[in-house]
């Protein structure tokens, strides 16, 4: 766990959180599956302050899709959630998430990283938390860049893919 800043390029405003605590994969165990426990735990800590383990949550509700080799379900992941005692509320679209985002609330996304900035090439489904934004950029949790960011139109593509549709996370996204 470390705290991550969201610093936009110069004249440009930022609207959301300035920093997050985020979790990421090497916090865990499973690091090559466990992204949706550590984007649990990630809208957990900004929701409640508390610290949260990603072991635990990882034996508790542990990846899912064909067993545990594709990662987190939805489902699995909203059930994380209740188990922690914090009811999921679902949103979608561009609109909507920034405007989440604006109220302070960090969500988290499902997006296919094959070639996105930062991930060498690699492919497959990525669950991070967007918890801030500017005209250029969103600022991802558990993201491979040293500024924490993607441009909106990486965003876009990468949260429209027929990868997040497969699992109901196309254009949508989670918060607490």
């Amino acid at each position: 766990m470390a705290m991550i800043n969201a610093t936009p390029d110069p004249g440009f405003t930022r609207y959301g959180k300035a920093s997050l605590y985020e979790y990421t994969n090497y916090d865990g165990t499973d690091v090559a599956h466990n992204c949706g426990q550590a984007a649990v735990a990630t809208l957990l800590r900004a929701k409640t302050g508390q610290s949260y383990s990603v072991p635990a949550i990882e034996a508790a509700y542990p990846p899912d899709i064909l067993w545990g080799a594709l990662g987190t379900s939805r489902t699995r992941f909203q059930q994380a959630l209740l188990g922690y005692g914090q009811p999921p509320l679902g949103g979608g679209g561009i609109e909507s998430l920034k405007a989440t985002i604006r109220a302070g609330h960090p969500a988290a996304v499902m997006l296919d990283i094959a070639n996105m900035g930062g991930w060498g090439g690699a492919s497959g489904g990525h669950w991070t938390v967007a918890f801030a934004y500017d005209s250029l950029y969103v600022y991802l949790s558990n993201w491979p860049t040293a500024r924490h960011r993607t441009t909106w139109g990486e965003f876009a593509v990468a949260w429209s893919s027929w990868l997040a549709d497969s699992i109901g996370m196309k254009n949508k996204f989670i918060r607490i």
